[in-house]
């Protein structure tokens, strides 16, 4: 499944982010499994992507903790 990242929202554009904070809420609303983590990690960023069959939607990237302590992080 390949995604194209079409724009990216962060923290440095407060209006814009909260915006797409109140728009990723709605789009999960009823899904505690992603507002768990979003709340105990917090949202780095917002990313408006399209798949293949030109379907857009929008994610959620994560705090990386590992990074913000200074540690090298295990994924690979």
């Amino acid at each position: 499944m390949c995604k194209k990242v079409l724009g990216s929202i962060t923290r440095a554009n407060e209006e814009a982010f909260a915006n797409f904070c109140y728009e990723f809420i709605k789009l999960v609303i009823n899904s505690p499994e992603v507002i768990v983590p979003a709340l105990i990690y917090g949202v780095e960023q917002f990313d408006l992507v399209e798949d293949e069959n030109g379907k857009k939607n929008i994610e959620a990237k994560l705090y990386d903790k590992e990074r913000e302590n200074g540690e090298e992080s295990s994924k690979n």
